[in-house]
């Protein structure tokens, strides 16, 4: 795995600022002739992710639809890392 750079993170801060606001959360759903294939569901709305649930698809739906909510949270948390890591350098430069 590459490196985390400033450049990489935010790229990733625009796509999370990007997608659809509102809660993600998984559902089941009947689609495409498969009963209880796992889905994203988004703001309310059945997008076109299909996750079939015999090849893990319930846990790759799970993944998706929290990554909305988890990767804003761990941006945060980089950045306040690297806010912190920044200030004691400086501190210790004196």
């Amino acid at each position: 795995m590459s490196a985390l750079t400033q450049a990489r993170l935010d790229a990733i801060r625009r796509r999370a600022l990007a997608a659809t606001s509102g809660t993600w959360k998984t559902g089941d759903r009947f689609l495409s002739g498969v009963l209880g294939s796992a889905v994203v569901v988004i703001s309310g709305r059945y997008p076109t992710l299909d996750f079939d649930p015999h090849k893990n698809g319930r846990a790759d739906a799970a993944f998706v639809a929290h990554a909305h909510q988890d990767v804003p949270l761990l941006l945060a948390e980089i950045d306040r890392l690297r806010a912190e890591l920044n200030w004691r350098r400086e501190r210790q430069r004196f």
